[in-house]
């Protein structure tokens, strides 16, 4: 299996953040189905859809409040493609959510908080230390 992976902030205003996502995986001869690459989204349950290669991409805007308080709001698009369906014939996943974040360690910017997203099946409760990208 080969993956790429990346992923930037980039500050709009002091205290407005911009991230954004990009996550592919490519897989080649025969991977049993628990291994196949799948849509990796908050909302998006684990492994729901999968194939022989998968692409998502994700947005979030982060508000800095306070110093230590932040508010988020994310979005989501992904695909799983190649053996059952081409990367054209493939369904769009997306996913839609918003959090917060306090930063509990100043010095080493760790931050922890809570994530509500919501996808097409379901809607998903997340606590995050840190970044949901790292």
């Amino acid at each position: 299996m080969y993956a790429a992976r990346g992923f930037t902030w980039i500050p709009l205003t002091h205290t407005l953040i911009l991230g954004l996502r990009l996550d592919t995986k490519f897989s080649t001869g025969d991977i049993p189905f628990y291994a196949q690459p799948y849509v990796d989204l908050r909302g998006v349950q684990k492994g729901r859809y999968q194939d022989r290669n998968a692409l998502a991409a994700e947005a979030e805007l982060r508000w800095d409040v306070t110093p230590r308080w932040s508010l988020l709001g994310f979005s989501g698009v992904g695909k799983a493609y190649g053996r059952l369906q081409s990367f054209s014939q493939a369904q769009n996943v997306q996913s839609v959510g918003a959090g917060f974040r306090y930063l509990i360690a100043r010095k080493l910017g760790v931050s922890i908080g809570i994530d509500v997203a919501h996808s097409k099946d379901q809607n998903a409760f997340y606590i995050q230390v840190g970044s949901a990208w790292r």
